[in-house]
């Protein structure tokens, strides 16, 4: 998906941005008296796409900022249209131009539950 975003961002000229990418897995139980009636899983990843432009307004050096969701469905095509609307937006936005601060990758948090050695098959049967 990363990959996808950043070719649209290039097609677009972009140059500031800032890429967030969450991804969730949940197990829903459905229960009818005590009883176990569904149960279903869902994996869920979208990326939060911040977009800047820098511009000015009666001489004045501003920075606005957009911000879209893409979901790993998109097509390029549907990326770029949806970074383009948002970069567009993001000259009405007049804050006053502000500098980066170098980003940081960081690792994947991982769970400190008594869960996170099961899988969410056998957390979701231990629940029920």
């Amino acid at each position: 998906m990363i990959t996808k975003i950043l070719e649209a961002l290039r097609a677009l000229n972009i140059a500031d941005y800032r890429i967030n990418t969450e991804k969730e897995e949940t197990a829903e139980l459905f229960f009818i008296g005590k009883k176990l009636d569904m149960y279903r899983t869902k994996k869920i990843a979208q990326s939060e796409v911040t977009v800047y432009r820098s511009f000015e307004s009666d001489g004045v050096p501003m920075r606005g900022a957009s911000t879209a969701m893409i979901s790993p469905d998109m097509s390029v095509a549907e990326i770029q249209k949806v970074l383009a609307g948002a970069y567009d937006a993001a000259q009405y936005v007049k804050n006053p131009t502000f500098d980066f601060i170098d980003g940081v990758k960081e690792e994947e948090k991982p769970d400190v539950s008594g869960f996170a050695a099961m899988t969410l098959d056998e957390a979701a049967e231990k629940l029920s």
